[in-house]
């Protein structure tokens, strides 16, 4: 969901990366309406998901600081092969093909061609989960949730550019397949898969799981990251504080599923907040302070 947002992400895979996770999936799931509020430093924003078989729509608006922007809409469409972004206000729409993801023979055909290391790479971070099912359980809109506390250290070692840092996810957790056919399916070993990146040189991870990972679906979660300071940074603490507070199985309007026959196609949408005033006045001020002192040169 837009709500959620990571930094570039680097998969690691000693010889073919996408081998080591991708596989395709056709879940069969009912018509479901989720929408799920953010939270993160004292602002809130939401986004609402539809879910329809082969077919998908997310809503959701831009944000910047307590700007918002548009009202936005993306529609993938696994029976047309296709992608719709649109602009709500003003009426527009972009599209585009959806993006091909290779058959698990396809991916063992290249693994099998690929050249294996002499020796496999010296880790460069170690990362510890750590996953307890506390026992407790609760109802959202019908459904059982289990009460999970999950804890990631990622400890640099020799040859690391990144800081120490400890995430601890506090959540409550369904069974519930929100996959729509055309989506690549991660299994739940895809956590070994994928590590951000905080530098430009790629990190060398070496993994540690203490208790049964958790893959369900979660209803609230409250993320704490703790960065430790050191002689570089000052140390910080952020929260982001997420619930579902909307989840409907009614069955939806295929329509909500196409383009309006009064919206126009566009090369691009605008997707950004309206900058304020002052904003703007200080830019254009930039502007022709930069042209005025480039004529006197």
């Amino acid at each position: 969901m837009p709500g959620r947002r990571f930094g570039p992400m680097f998969l690691f895979c000693p010889w073919l990366p996408l081998l080591c996770t991708l596989a395709l999936s056709v879940p069969t799931i009912p018509d479901l309406k989720i929408t799920l509020r953010r939270t993160s430093w004292g602002l809130s924003s939401e986004t609402t998901t539809y879910i329809k078989a082969d077919r998908r729509r997310l809503e959701y608006r831009n944000q910047q600081g307590s700007v918002v922007g548009p009202r936005l809409a993306n529609i993938t469409r696994c029976d047309l092969g296709q992608t719709f972004e649109l602009n709500l206000d003003s009426r527009e729409y972009t599209s585009g093909p959806l993006q091909k993801w290779p058959t698990l023979e396809e991916l063992k055909a290249l693994a099998a061609k690929a050249p294996r290391p002499a020796e496999p790479p010296k880790p460069t971070l170690r990362v510890e989960t750590s996953t307890v099912d506390t026992g407790e359980r609760k109802q959202f809109f019908g459904f059982t949730a289990r009460h999970v506390l999950t804890t990631r250290k990622e400890v640099p070692l020799e040859g690391s550019g990144r800081e120490p840092n400890e995430q601890v996810n506090d959540g409550w957790y369904i069974d519930l397949d929100t996959r729509i056919s055309c989506d690549p399916h991660y299994p739940s070993t895809s956590g070994h898969a994928f590590l951000s990146v905080s530098s430009g040189k790629p990190e060398i991870p070496e993994f540690k799981d203490i208790g049964k990972r958790e893959t369900g679906y979660p209803m609230e979660l409250t993320s704490t990251t703790t960065i430790p300071p050191n002689r570089k940074i000052q140390g910080r603490t952020s929260l982001v504080e997420e619930k579902i507070i909307e989840l409907s199985t009614t069955p939806l309007d295929p329509s909500l599923f196409e383009v309006p026959p009064d919206f126009k196609k566009v090369d691009r949408i605008a997707r950004d907040p309206e900058p304020p005033l002052l904003i703007k006045l200080l830019r254009a001020w930039a502007y022709w302070k930069y042209r005025l002192l480039n004529l006197f040169r």
